[in-house]
This record gives C-alpha cells, sequence and structure tokens, in this order.
C-alpha cells in the first residue's frame, strides 16, 4: 500500500494515535485524492464491490467514486433529492444497469422536506451553487455570506425516506462503502448506517459542515467499532479493523 500511497506523495504511519491512519502528503492535501487512494487499494485487494453514495449531486463535482464505478464495475446506489441533479445522473448512468438513482433525501422518517438551493445562479467561478444546498436556510445563508456570494434561496419540497428502506428498496443489504456529502446532515445520515463485525469497510463523510457537538458524536460511534481515521481538510475517511491490513505492507 505505501508504494501504491507514494505514487502520490502520501505516506502511512501507525506510530501515531492508534485511532488514525495517518496519511501524509508531501505536496497539496487533497480529499478527493486521499479516498480515492484508500478505495482503490481496498476495492482491489479486498474485492469490496458495492456503495451507496448519499448527495451524489450530479456524479461529476468532486465525486472520488466515479472513476472506481467505471473501473471496477462497482454496484450501487446514488442517493440525491434534487430532481434535476438526479436526473442528470440518470442520464449519466444509463447505459450502467450495475448503479441506481434515487431521488429521494435520507431523513429519520419518511415524508416530504424543505430542501433550500440558490436561486437562479448556477454558478459562481469554479463554484457550482447546485452542489451547495441544505435543510437548513440559516447555514446555507452564513455559507454563502462567508463566500462572498449574494443570491436569493429558494426551496422544493424532495421525497424523504430512511436509509434502511433504500438499501431495502434496491435490494442492497449492506454495501461495501458508504459516501454521505449532505452539507452539514452527514450525522443523521452516518447514524443510520448499521455496523457489523464486516463493515462497511470504507465510509467518508464530509466534516467541515458540522457543529463539533454532532462531529464528536460521530467520531464516537466510529471508534466504539473500531473504526481507524484518516482526517482531510474537509472529509473523515473511515476503515474498519477488519480491512486495515490490506492498507499496510
Amino acid at each position: 500500500m505505501n508504494n501504491l500511497l507514494n505514487r502520490f506523495g502520501y505516506h502511512v504511519n501507525h506510530s501515531h494515535d492508534p485511532r488514525y491512519v495517518h496519511v501524509q502528503k508531501r505536496f497539496l492535501e487533497s480529499a478527493l485524492e486521499s479516498f480515492e487512494v484508500v478505495a482503490q487499494a481496498l476495492i482491489t485487494r479486498a474485492g469490496l464491490k458495492t456503495f451507496i453514495q448519499v448527495g451524489a449531486n450530479d456524479g461529476v463535482h468532486d465525486d472520488g467514486l466515479r472513476s472506481l464505478i467505471a473501473e471496477h464495475q462497482l454496484q450501487g446506489i446514488l442517493v440525491e433529492p434534487q430532481p434535476l441533479a438526479a436526473e442528470v445522473l440518470r442520464e449519466r448512468y444509463r447505459l450502467n444497469p450495475n448503479v441506481k438513482v434515487a431521488e429521494v433525501a435520507v431523513a429519520s422518517k419518511n415524508g416530504l422536506l424543505q430542501l433550500w438551493k440558490v436561486a437562479q445562479v448556477t454558478q459562481i467561478g469554479k463554484l457550482k451553487m447546485d452542489a451547495v444546498t441544505s435543510f437548513d436556510r440559516s447555514s446555507l445563508s452564513v455559507k454563502l455570506k462567508k463566500w462572498g456570494v449574494k443570491a436569493e434561496l429558494e426551496p422544493i419540497s424532495v421525497k424523504a425516506m430512511s436509509l434502511q428502506e433504500i438499501l431495502e428498496e434496491h435490494q442492497m443489504v449492506s454495501p461495501d462503502i458508504v459516501v454521505i456529502d449532505t452539507e452539514g446532515m452527514d450525522r443523521i445520515v452516518l447514524d443510520q448506517v448499521e455496523f457489523s463485525e464486516k463493515g462497511p469497510a470504507l465510509i467518508q463523510f464530509e466534516i467541515n459542515n458540522l457543529n463539533s457537538k454532532d462531529l464528536e458524536y460521530c467520531r464516537q460511534r466510529l471508534i466504539r467499532s473500531g473504526y481507524k481515521f484518516i482526517l482531510t481538510e474537509r472529509d473523515a475517511i473511515c476503515i474498519h479493523p477488519a480491512y486495515l491490513r490490506y492498507l499496510v505492507g
């Protein structure tokens, strides 16, 4: 694994806090590269085959799974509540029967939720506005203000289901890989992921939009199940203890 990581300037170091798999990069650190390197190793060495991605957006923007899905013929579910983004995903994967699109939000109970999005403006510089949505209007307003973006917000009603019901609907028992990017709702999604002695092998969730209480809750729940962490500037990449042996040597 070190040989693979070194191609990207990484090095795995187990000599620090044992809860973490320390991945250091000699140049610029990238959350996307970190995930792709670890996922590639686990897919090729441990034979991971299935995934669920919650908050898939268009399947390209900040997406570390896209190339892996094609290269390894992964089977999985792309969860995206925005109608336009979900339609883009369906078109992108229309010739791939292994990939299903669930146009739904993950919530603790079924029903309809109000999702806030930027009205009219589609892109500012390199920032795609349809990738910046939230069920919390105030937090979205604060984020836009921080970025210096002046835009109106508008609500859309989206269908909501529990994670387990989405998995059952698409006949998936337990995905090997779980990716969560839900603009601050990651605790709600992660809390519905069922941990077992066999997985999920790899979990990625966004940490920079979580408050300290939610982040600590997620961290403690993962620690209790033995997960080890790679922390990037944006995400936590969590590796199940049964799969750590595939990342060393």
